[in-house]
């Protein structure tokens, strides 16, 4: 089995060694993984060279993508900084599952509103 092949049935995105980052996809999905994917999607993602998340702001602005094989393309020159002291709300919790859930918040009473939210999610996944 080839590294390429490997890594494409492990995960979507992997961090390797020396801060190399990988994207690819499973298998079983139907697209493609090219440069031009990548960069669609990192330009949907956000709006300027930094992508501001609840524990990390990273900085793109030195970013490369390199095609290296079917479905694979290698990322470098993102750094990481330190978090924003107002962003997204992020929680994690052990589930067996993977879901996502984005809420947008605007108008008056945001503190408010994301109080609410937050009580709505915790409460309704499971106590451990």
């Amino acid at each position: 089995m080839t590294v390429q092949s490997q890594l494409r049935r492990k995960r979507t995105l992997e961090v390797l060694r020396k801060s190399l980052h990988y994207i690819t996809q499973m298998l079983i999905w139907i697209g493609c993984v090219t440069v031009g994917t990548c960069t669609s999607q990192l330009l949907y993602e956000i709006q300027g060279p930094l992508y501001y998340n609840c524990d990390v702001t990273a900085d793109i602005t030195d970013v490369k993508m390199e095609q290296i094989g079917e479905d694979l393309v290698r990322v470098t020159g993102v750094k990481g900084l330190p978090p924003p002291p107002t962003t997204k709300v992020g929680i994690t919790a052990p589930a067996g599952y993977q879901c996502e859930w984005h809420f947008f918040m605007c108008g008056l009473d945001i503190e408010e509103k994301c109080k609410i939210t937050e009580d709505q999610i915790r409460h309704s996944k499971p106590q451990q």
